[in-house]
């Protein structure tokens, strides 16, 4: 279930339901680094250094893109600025680019894979449409990456975890669980809430309000918390008419709003 993301400058809303986690399959786990981007970009964290591990779907593994055509033939891929991928053995496994964001591997023998990869933050410079499949953006404060843009995926997975490597004063605002007492590790209900969410990491200023029972974590801008009163009431006039959807949905509401 998605709900449309309002399109704001300065605000992420992330609706975190609790739901019961599903029974344990494939583990899947991603650990995120951030890193500077290009000589000539604006100062933000524009790279994100990846290392999964993850069981590929029929011998593939993908970077998976709803959304209507914003020009890029490869869709998020084209952000890709490296990968390789090992056996559960460490041995190397050949990895085949195929159009649209997927890749085969043909020498897959049915076992868990580490995968390592880099992408770069450059979706802000193309055209763009609210959504699951908004574009991933930088910022002078941090960053946002929508789950699609970033986490590559194979099988579906119900025990998944994500972590964090920040640069120091970092926080991350996202719709996921905390793992313990750790605030860099969450867990996902499931790929699927991995894919069709979204997180701001940086040093924004994160607000966690309830709104009509649920509990919404806003991330703003360092000097607009100000603006959190508007998008609360903004958030309880539009989740009385989504409510009946979201409470049938086993998925957690990806971001409500995001920053352009």
């Amino acid at each position: 279930m998605r709900l449309t993301l309002l399109k704001t400058t300065v605000v992420f809303v992330f609706l975190a339901v609790a739901q019961a986690f599903l029974s344990p399959s494939m583990a899947d786990s991603y650990e995120v680094t951030f890193l500077g981007g290009r000589v000539d970009d604006d100062g933000a964290m524009r790279r994100a250094s990846v290392v999964a591990t993850l069981t590929p779907q029929d011998g593939k593994i993908s970077l998976f893109r709803f959304g209507e055509d914003s020009g890029l033939y490869h869709q998020w891929a084209t952000f890709l600025l490296e990968i390789e991928a090992q056996a559960e053995n460490g041995a190397a496994l050949e990895v085949v680019y195929e159009p649209h964001g997927v890749w085969r591997l043909p020498n897959w023998r049915g076992d868990e894979i580490t995968v390592r990869y880099t992408m770069a933050l450059q979706h802000d410079r193309f055209p763009n449409a609210p959504g699951d499949d908004e574009l991933a953006y930088g910022r002078d404060y941090g960053v946002m990456w929508t789950g699609r843009a970033l986490f590559i995926s194979g099988a579906n997975s119900d025990d998944v975890s994500v972590s964090f490597v920040t640069p120091d004063g970092w926080k991350v605002t996202s719709p996921w669980d905390n793992s313990g007492d750790n605030q860099l590790e969450f867990r996902p209900i499931n790929t699927i809430d991995l894919l069709d969410s979204a997180f701001f990491a940086g040093t924004h200023k994160e607000t966690i309000v309830n709104v009509s029972g649920i509990e919404a974590r806003i991330a703003t801008a360092p000097d607009m918390d100000q603006a959190v009163p508007i998008y609360t009431d903004t958030l309880n006039i539009y989740l009385a008419l989504e409510r009946p959807i979201r409470r049938s949905s086993l998925l957690r509401t990806p971001p409500f709003g995001a920053a352009a």
